[in-house]
């Protein structure tokens, strides 16, 4: 349904942080229905607040595109390390398994537990609980995500009738037919603890007929059955969680986590940081390599891809939020309103301070050069200024120079600067009286 990439999200004063970007497949993208099932997503993970889980930042539209950004988490889906393990020929210790299992369900009573703004419950089932949905980070911590195909009350979009949605090797009975609480996320956790435990497939088949006959009735075997070493409390544990009646499972998750902990060995995060480091070293380190040369290439705005083979890092930077008309007229109507305020400021201080010095000439005039008229004029004048300095700035004010009668004749004389014969300050256009008869 969707490609999940690796994104910086961009802020003031320098700011970015590392984030993951779901982003619907191009022929989904158009697809209303989809959208809105990428939203119900976005708008449900956001109101699930706990560690366990990984949290929604924000959703971006992107060029006809709607991006789901999440927190990044460095580290590796269950399904991933279970491949690794097959491939080495190991098993997950029995600590490890109940620590990801423990931290697995913790997230999903949160989720269950999850309320909206009024406080109501929201009835969230994840309906897709998988190895493929279960993040164990770098840092020991399984992480539950994607709450794509959950159901909640209140959503934007409720499934076509029929139509089911999920992993159909890890769902409960009830979901097969149609229906669904928060007993079906434990059946599927269920599914995934007795996997772990005997390194086997529980209901996977060749084909989907198969998968759904073998769970609505072939019976389940006990863990014990492929590893004799597991305690009967282990037995009871899985059985109980696997059981096709709802009601004789797990009330919630946190009830099934606090058996789990009472009949099997639980490792601390730093213990299964170690063992993950020590079987995915290697790849988790060049992965690290990539995002830090993705997060390091290329300018902000440019979307810049890192390979290695089957590792894709991929920086998106989304643009800016376009500034709306509405708030581009309101800021345009403020700096005019700024700009006339200011204009009569300076008038008024420009008028008082020419006010005292009116008559008086600046010394290119006296030496005969050009006017204060025909000079330049200021940027910025001043508005405090000693009194010749305003005559200047004053001259240079576009002022029109009030109506005369016509001109007397003008005389030359002899080192004297009659061209032009007149000044203009503020009070307006004169007459040099040596210019004159």
């Amino acid at each position: 349904m969707a490609t999940v990439y690796l994104g910086r999200l961009r802020g003031e004063s320098g700011f970015s942080r590392t984030v993951a970007i779901k982003r619907l497949h191009a022929h989904l993208a158009s697809n209303p229905q989809f959208v809105t099932m990428l939203i119900d997503e976005a708008r449900l993970a956001s109101r699930i607040r706990h560690p366990n889980v990984v949290s929604t930042v924000d959703v971006v539209r992107h060029q006809d595109e709607l991006l789901l950004v999440m927190d990044y988490v460095h580290g590796e889906s269950l399904s991933k390390i279970i491949e690794h393990v097959k491939a080495a020929g190991g098993h997950v210790p029995l600590p490890v398994t109940g620590a990801i299992l423990s931290g697995m369900l913790q997230g999903l009573h949160a989720a269950h537990e999850a309320r909206d703004e009024l406080g109501e419950p929201l009835h969230i089932v994840h309906r897709d609980v998988s190895p493929q949905n279960l993040l164990v980070g770098a840092d020991g911590v399984a992480r539950v995500v994607d709450f794509g195909v959950a159901k909640a009350a209140g959503r934007l979009q409720e499934s076509s009738a029929g139509q089911v949605k999920g992993k159909v090797a890890y769902m409960a009975p009830e979901q097969l037919t149609g229906t669904a609480d928060r007993r079906t996320d434990i059946f599927a956790a269920s599914v995934m603890l007795w996997e772990l435990l005997t390194g086997r497939r529980l209901f996977a088949s060749p084909t989907e007929v198969e998968t759904i006959t073998k769970i609505l009735s072939a019976p389940i075997p006990s863990p014990r059955d492929f590893d004799p070493e597991l305690s009967e409390r282990i037995e009871e544990l899985v059985l109980a969680g696997l059981d096709r009646v709802p009601e004789r499972r797990f009330a919630s998750a946190r009830e099934m986590d606090q058996a789990l902990h009472r009949c099997m060995p639980v490792a601390s995060t730093f213990d299964v940081a170690e063992w993950l480091d020590a079987m995915l070293g290697p790849s988790l380190h060049r992965r690290a390599q990539l995002v830090s040369e993705a997060e390091t290439s290329g300018p902000a705005n440019e979307q810049v891809t890192v390979s290695d083979g089957d590792s894709r890092v991929v920086v998106i930077s989304p643009p800016a939020p376009a500034v709306s008309p509405r708030k581009l007229g309101v800021v345009a109507s403020a700096l005019a309103i700024v700009g006339v305020v200011a204009w009569l400021v300076l008038v008024t201080a420009h008028g008082r301070a020419t006010a005292s010095g009116t008559g008086s000439t600046s010394s290119s005039e006296d030496a005969g050069g050009p006017t204060a008229a025909e000079a330049p004029a200021p940027a910025l004048p001043p508005v405090a200024a000693t009194p010749s300095t305003a005559a200047t700035a004053a001259a240079s004010s576009p002022v029109p120079a009030p109506k005369h009668a016509p001109p007397p004749a003008v005389k030359r004389h002899k080192g004297v600067n009659c061209d032009p014969p007149y000044f203009i300050n503020a009070s307006g256009k004169h007459f040099k009286e040596e210019c004159v008869d």
